[in-house]
């Protein structure tokens, strides 16, 4: 019980500590110029710390430094595309042109990844059939994780007139960490994937649904996000399950490489990609959600 409570403890110092951080540099980028460019900035490193602690998860067994460099390389290819259109991108005021634009970046960045994830496990079943199955099954993970979510999170922060949308995805998907892990942790019951994640509960998962689809409306009428209130429920929704989606889809890889945490930089929380991972695989749904906005 005292453990419990030092890891609740810990894991609460150091969520505090993260939302400070993280609302400080929102309200920057809202009021400042180079405070975008500090989001941005902040942006890049979150996708890539989660990409190189991606890659040391996915070789914590065998340690090899070629195949650990070659899925950063692979899983970083959006953070590096979008550093170089960046400047392109940003200056377009059309609409459909800059959803036109945001669509080529992430979809781009996407089969660049694709392609390097193809050509490796081609060279890796070259050797063993069975090795390179399981180096595509994390690859694929890997490129809808970080590759398809950080190209996604990196284009909503590439326009100021999306702060808010960004605040609004950031909030949405730590009410639901918040909230299932508290209610699960508490109420207990059926487990939700006992052979993938074994301490998320079917109570706790639904307990961040409602509480993550509530604080969305709630949200989007405190910033405000004028959008109708059905509009947001329905996003809300689909931000939430993909969320959860997100992090069993790295709890799945964890599993199969022995690992309990992706890395030991956020106490009480594990690595960045462990904290990262809900709001890695929630952007694609936001980003496609404005970009329909836009085109519509």
């Amino acid at each position: 019980m005292q453990t419990n409570l030092s890891n609740l403890s810990t894991r609460t110092i150091t969520a505090v500590a993260l939302i400070s951080i993280l609302s400080a540099v929102l309200l920057l980028s809202s009021i400042f110029c180079f405070g975008r460019w500090l989001a941005l900035a902040c942006a890049v490193v979150i996708v890539g710390m989660s990409a190189f602690e991606f890659a040391c998860v996915c070789t914590a067994q065998s340690k090899n430094v070629t195949k650990r460099l070659t899925y950063f390389l692979i899983l970083m290819v959006p953070a590096a595309a979008f550093l170089s259109l960046v400047s392109v991108t940003g200056l377009c005021d059309v609409p459909k042109v800059k959803a036109a634009m945001l669509s080529c970046v992430v979809n781009g960045t996407v089969l660049i990844s694709l392609l390097g994830a193809v050509l490796y496990v081609i060279a890796a079943g070259a050797r063993e059939l069975e090795h390179s199955i399981e180096i595509a099954r994390e690859i694929f993970v890997g490129i809808v994780l970080i590759s398809l979510g950080g190209a996604s999170l990196l284009s909503l922060l590439l326009f100021e007139d999306l702060v808010r949308l960004v605040a609004w995805l950031v909030a949405v998907v730590s009410i639901n960490d918040t909230c299932a892990y508290l209610f699960g942790s508490k109420v207990g019951g059926p487990r939700l994937a006992p052979l993938i994640s074994p301490n998320k509960t079917i109570s706790g998962s639904a307990a961040g649904l409602i509480c993550g689809v509530a604080a969305g409306q709630l949200l989007a009428f405190l910033l405000p996000i004028q959008r109708p209130a059905l509009e947001i429920i329905i996003v809300s929704l689909f931000v939430v399950v993909a969320a959860q989606l997100g992090d069993l889809s790295k709890s799945f890889i964890k599993r199969m490489n022995g690992v309990k945490d992706s890395g030991t930089l956020l106490p009480g929380h594990g690595g960045v990609l462990d904290r990262a991972d809900g709001i890695l695989a929630a952007a694609p749904p936001v980003l496609f959600y404005y970009l329909v906005t836009l085109i519509l």
